[in-house]
């Protein structure tokens, strides 16, 4: 999250964000549409910080970012999926 606070101030959602519920076993997983929604919902107001941190994690500035590293996005904006999931 310290790089989010370079690069723009945090959204609510990410400050409450409590480290100790990341990877908490869920029962079911969700859906594609589930996902892209929740997706829409936590980065939709925000989209200026969220270029931002990809083009941060854009090393060779080559317009990508590596897998884990787009995981740690996600996470840092309370996104948490399963393995399964994030494939």
């Amino acid at each position: 999250m310290q790089f989010l606070r370079r690069f723009g101030r945090a959204p609510v959602a990410q400050r409450a964000c409590n480290s100790s519920v990341r990877r908490v076993p869920q029962k079911t997983s969700k859906s594609l549409s589930e996902i892209q929604k929740h997706l829409k919902d936590k980065i939709g107001g925000n989209l200026r910080t969220v270029i931002r941190v990809f083009h941060l994690f854009d090393y060779n500035q080559d317009g990508h970012i590596q897998q884990h590293e787009f995981r740690r996005i996600l996470d840092n904006y309370c996104i948490h999926l399963t393995d399964k999931e994030f494939q």
